[in-house]
């Protein structure tokens, strides 16, 4: 491949890796408003309710440890709504990284269910995408 054709596809594939990633960044923000309105709504009901989901502990602010705890109780309780791990979710395997999720037993779990909530909420962990972004277009189909 010409060096020069190989560069403009990295630079194409830096601007769009780029976009991506400032376009999660506002997507998330909007989804942690989102959050803390129905977060206050539950913390009400929360408080009168003593079923199995006061026991599983959602950190507001995700540290490591903490979400691995809260992961662990809430896909182990059946009736958990499990989508309101994906903040501990999206933490947790971006801390842990790709190579870990997938070749260290320990998080197994990890990857097996916070993986497929990640991508069952139509969200991004560079972790669980081993692929990374997409290529851009073959230039030798362009040249034809």
């Amino acid at each position: 491949m010409n060096p020069s054709v190989f560069h403009e596809a990295l630079q194409a594939t830096k601007r769009i890796a780029c976009c991506a990633g400032l376009v999660s960044v506002v997507g998330c923000q909007e989804k942690q408003e989102e959050t803390d309105t129905t977060s206050a709504a539950t913390d009400t009901t929360a408080e009168t309710d003593t079923t199995a989901e006061t026991e599983i502990v959602i950190p507001e602010e995700p540290t490591f440890d903490e979400c691995m705890d809260a992961i662990s109780a809430g896909f182990a309780e059946p009736e958990f709504d499990t989508s309101l791990l994906l903040d501990c979710c999206l933490f947790t395997t971006e801390q842990v990284g790709f190579d870990e999720l997938y070749n260290n037993p320990e998080y197994a779990d990890l990857n097996e269910n916070c993986c497929a909530e990640i991508a069952a909420q139509n969200e991004f962990s560079s972790a669980c995408t081993p692929w990374g972004p997409p290529m851009p277009p073959s230039m030798a189909a362009a040249l034809c």
